[in-house]
């Protein structure tokens, strides 16, 4: 479907996000990614040039999305980094490049390259929290996932600080019951029990 989001220049799609496995969190517990309810690719407007573009960053996305899913990893990093290097060298950024920000901050996470998996995290929140608002399941789900960078970098204070804005948003977004609040306080109790 398609729709108007406030602060973008047009509409655009919307589509559902399939549930992530889980993955493991080396330092203290497993943790899950979560699900992400809505996904939204801004529509290319003016050139036909952009919207080719976004057509294969969307399908790099995918690929490398699929590939890190089964543990493809030197696959998944090439086609994220396709879509990260070209983004910064047009200047363009999108919810595609945040979305490849954000899945190769998850990479570099499992790989336990902790300051790489940071500064990809914040940078795709920064973007998240740009186009889609601070009230986002997406952008809370990505906090999570920094949450735990911070636990591996044992920053526990803010650790502590970054999952309680995410427990936050999703408590708002997806509800105190959702699966992924849930997560989000096995991390903290995982982290307080240390």
């Amino acid at each position: 479907s398609v729709r108007l989001v406030p602060g973008l220049p047009g509409p655009i799609f919307v589509r559902e996000e399939p549930r992530m496995k889980p993955v493991a969190c080396a330092i203290l517990v497993l943790v899950v990614v979560g699900v992400v309810p809505v996904f939204g690719y801004p529509l290319p407007s003016g050139s036909e040039e952009r919207a080719e573009r976004y057509a294969l960053w969307r399908a790099e996305v995918e690929k490398g999305e699929q590939a890190l899913a089964e543990a493809r990893w030197p696959e998944a990093e090439s086609a994220f980094l396709i879509v990260i290097e070209q983004s910064r060298a047009t200047d363009d950024s999108s919810l595609l490049f945040a979305r490849a920000l954000d899945r190769l901050g998850d990479l570099r996470r499992r790989e336990e390259r902790w300051t790489d998996a940071e500064q990809l995290y914040l940078e795709a929140a920064g973007l998240w929290d740009k186009y889609l608002g601070p009230d986002q399941p997406r952008l809370a789900i990505t906090l999570h996932n920094l949450g735990v960078v911070h636990i591996g970098q044992e920053r526990y204070d803010d650790a502590r600080a970054t999952l309680g804005r995410a427990l936050a948003i999703i408590e708002r977004t997806l509800g105190p019951d959702s699966a992924q609040a849930a997560e989000t306080r096995l991390a903290l109790e995982a982290m307080d029990g240390r």
